[in-house]
């Protein structure tokens, strides 16, 4: 799958819906998930048609409701957001993107062990 970029809005009402765990989601269900957002029904709206546009959802209505079905998969999507990162940012070097996050300290003892534990399954395989 070809999946586009998201803006951070776009990507907020997707997670919505991947978060609900069902298969297709109303308008109101997504609404009541991002409701602390304060958005107004045209902000909504855009998102939800740029998203359809993108084919990240897709929609389809039922008398009067609209329901949306994620089209992409989460896990595809977040590996397709942390390779266009590593090569926008790093010039895909992990090694890079290691080194900045170890240089602002912000590795903490438990996050280095999880990433050796990762490193040692990838070994392992």
């Amino acid at each position: 799958m070809e999946y586009k970029k998201l803006s951070e809005g776009e990507l907020y009402i997707l997670t919505a819906i991947w978060e609900t765990g069902e298969e297709s989601v109303s308008r109101s269900m997504i609404e009541d998930r991002i409701a602390e957002k304060n958005w107004n029904v045209n902000t909504v709206n855009t998102f939800l048609a740029r998203l359809t546009e993108k084919g990240a959802v897709s929609c389809r209505k039922i008398g009067k409701t609209n329901f949306y079905t994620p089209i992409y998969n989460k896990d595809g999507y977040l590996a397709f957001e942390g390779s266009s990162f590593l090569a926008r940012l790093y010039n895909n070097s992990i090694g890079s993107f290691m080194a900045a996050l170890s240089s602002t300290h912000s590795l903490k003892k438990k996050d280095i062990e999880e990433l050796e534990e990762f490193l040692n399954k990838l070994k392992e395989e």
